[in-house]
């Protein structure tokens, strides 16, 4: 059991906090003149469910108009101003699920406007305060192994233990991202440290400016290297005082990195790296695994070294990877870690993440396999292959 941390570097990654019931059509754009851009809300949409952080996202018809900014407001208020597309914007919702007025104004060349608006569920009185949300992180390829882009809720087809279910929202590479990254600065890792540090330097420069990083430190036990709101130039300043020394606690700092992530909203990653067998967490690989299953988490393992070789060890951590629609990275040599990574984050910046509310609400504990597709493209789909449904509900 405890043989599983041989090497592990893991992205744990969901998006957008929304669910919907039966969604009503979002109101048209309007605009100063006849014939101008219209906009339209995409995110979230007309009649869903929000609550906490979410990212407001708006789209200008047709697509390259001419805009010198749009602007988001929420139940009257201005929440921020975008002057070039993406235009994207994150909220906070708030706790609870209440009504909400959301509008975007697009500014165009010559003082005219385009205006659209939605409007958001509240709980009523005879509905469930808790709104249940399964996301499910997709990454979808063409037949020459390319990336596809572009694709919205109205090409997905999802089911759920072989049941049909609606989407409320897709999230693509426009959305932010949280990301925890957690180092194994253990003793064994004394002869691979440099190349780590350059490896997660990699990494962290490939982030856009919006996404969000904490950086964790792991051995025997578990620190703080960089907080999420830490700049990016000190964040890599912080690596060089990294230092190898004691044991490993490779399970220990997977549920530390889910349960920073379960504090935030948006598309979410947990990057771990390790070369060593886990040798000191007080967790097991098997509630480690029900914290996965029970998460929105897209893993990804990366193995360095003596790490790549160990069968039971690959084994443990394709097991976990595979099944959240993620996958194993092998670096049988330190020297291989830059290129193991850049592939990650390519991975993660083309990965969509599918929101529904499952028809089968019960919070019991139970897997649910779930099945995805694009149905008329020739596509090679990775997909998250269920979740256990745990929760308060009964």
């Amino acid at each position: 059991m405890r043989a599983l941390a041989a090497f592990a570097a893991m992205v744990l990654f969901a998006a957008g906090p929304l669910a919907a019931r039966q969604p009503a059509q979002t109101p048209p754009g309007t605009q100063a003149g006849a014939g101008g851009p219209a906009i339209r809300i995409t995110a979230p949409e007309d009649d869903t469910y929000v609550t906490g952080r979410v990212v407001l996202t708006a789209a200008v018809d047709p697509a390259g108009a001419a805009v010198e900014r749009v602007s988001f407001f929420a139940d009257g208020r201005l929440v921020c101003a975008v002057d070039k597309a993406p235009f994207t914007c994150p909220w906070d919702a708030g706790t609870g699920v209440k009504e909400h007025v959301i509008r975007a104004v697009a500014q165009l060349p010559g003082g005219g406007r385009a205006v659209t608006s939605i409007r958001t569920r509240g709980a009523g009185i005879a509905e469930a305060v808790e709104v249940h949300v399964v996301q499910v992180s997709v990454l979808v390829r063409d037949d020459k192994g390319a990336f596809v882009k572009g694709l919205e809720a109205k090409d997905f087809r999802l089911r759920e233990d072989n049941v049909p279910q609606r989407l409320t929202h897709v999230a693509n590479q426009d959305t932010p991202l949280e990301v925890v990254m957690a180092l194994d600065i253990s003793a064994s890792m004394a002869d691979a440290i440099a190349d780590v540090r350059t490896s997660a330097r990699t990494f962290i420069s490939a982030l856009r400016e919006r996404d969000a990083l904490t950086i964790l430190g792991f051995n025997d036990n578990i620190f703080t290297v960089a907080r999420r709101e830490t700049q990016a130039e000190t964040r890599l300043k912080a690596l060089d005082r990294l230092a190898p020394w004691g044991a490993t606690s490779l399970y220990d700092v997977i549920s530390r990195g889910v349960g920073l992530l379960r504090l935030q909203a948006g598309r979410k990653g947990l990057v771990v790296f390790s070369d060593g067998e886990d040798e000191s967490s007080r967790l097991s690989f098997d509630v480690v695994e029900k914290e996965l299953q029970s998460s929105d988490a897209v893993m990804y393992a990366v193995g360095l070294g003596r790490g790549a070789k160990m069968a039971n060890l690959t084994r443990q951590l394709s097991r976990l990877s595979d099944a959240s629609g993620g996958r194993t990275v092998i670096a049988p040599d330190a020297s291989q870690l830059s290129d193991a990574f850049r592939d990650v984050v390519d991975e993660l910046s083309h990965q969509y993440v599918l929101s529904y509310a499952p028809t089968n609400d019960k919070r019991d504990g139970t897997w649910r396999a779930l099945a995805v597709e694009v149905p008329g493209r020739d596509v090679r789909i990775r997909a998250r292959q269920g979740y256990r449904a745990t929760g308060t509900k009964p």
